[in-house]
């Protein structure tokens, strides 16, 4: 089953746009209400989150009524954008200095 391009925009304004209301309730609740974090977070991982989960939800929109290619790049892509959102995440608070800091079993 083909679908439409605008379609497909619409599967994506809804996977971006609940991806982004998902970043924004989880700032809420975990920084405003539970106060989970005892340092001040920067301006660029509220980006980095953002955008991550932003990425992931238009890839698993995508996953809707897509044919083998189509899902088989929306798993891939969420792959890489977790990726990327956790390394520049831990880019921004310097925990790991490299990505094979991550594999490293603690002392």
């Amino acid at each position: 089953m083909s679908l439409s391009w605008a379609s497909w925009g619409a599967y994506g304004k809804q996977g971006a746009s609940g991806g982004a209301a998902l970043s924004v309730l989880t700032w809420l609740v975990l920084v405003r209400i539970q106060h989970t974090f005892t340092v001040p977070i920067p301006h660029a991982v509220y980006f980095w989150f953002a955008s991550s989960v932003s990425a992931i939800a238009l890839a698993l929109a995508n996953l809707r009524q897509a044919g083998w290619r189509r899902r088989s790049i929306a798993v891939a892509a969420i792959v890489v954008f977790a990726t990327t959102g956790t390394v520049n995440i831990n880019a921004q608070f310097g925990l790991d200095r490299t990505v094979g800091g991550f594999r490293r079993n603690p002392a």
